[in-house]
């Protein structure tokens, strides 16, 4: 009985030690159907609404996964929508203060032009979106295709690195 005892209670040390190793593998947090306000410094900044969202806090980068979709609003300081965005899934990586929004990302700014790519990144530190994939804009009078994509926070000033197609341009004297 008591050499049973011991090979059992040695065993669950190692089951423990592989779960204390994996540690960093494991979700700080596992939240299902939510949605969110975030804020910097006292102020409102994002909403964000997720079938999903996991918090890795132990890994190498923290970061907040979104596998399962991801509805994004960016707020400017009047708590006006500047920018809303989808995506399949997403990544917000904490120290960078960047997001990464994978598949399917179908964005909109308040001129009402859509954006859809299958890579786009949020850098909170520059305040600016980019992306080296192609990239659709569609907007009222036209539609723009091309690869690679900056634009300011709130997607109404951009440039686009490879633009493609037929581009109406504007004759200026």
């Amino acid at each position: 009985m008591v050499v049973m005892f011991f090979f059992i209670s040695c065993g669950g040390n190692q089951e423990f030690e592989q779960i204390k190793e994996s540690r960093d593998q494991q979700a700080l947090l596992t939240s299902d159907t939510v949605t969110t306000l975030i804020s910097d410094s006292g102020i409102t900044k994002y909403k964000v609404a997720a079938i999903r969202w996991e918090i890795y806090d132990k890994t190498e980068e923290p970061i907040w996964k979104f596998p399962n979709g991801l509805d994004f609003d960016k707020f400017n300081e009047n708590y006006e929508t500047d920018a809303h965005m989808q995506a399949d899934s997403a990544i917000y990586y904490e120290q960078k203060k960047l997001w990464e929004f994978r598949k399917n990302v179908h964005a909109q700014n308040k001129k009402n032009e859509h954006f859809t790519t299958d890579l786009l990144f949020y850098d909170d530190n520059k305040k600016e979106f980019y992306s080296d994939t192609e990239i659709t804009i569609k907007r009222e009078d036209k539609i723009i295709y091309g690869i690679g994509f900056t634009s300011n926070a709130d997607m109404t000033r951009y440039t686009i690195q490879k633009p493609t197609g037929i581009i109406p341009v504007e004759k200026t004297e």
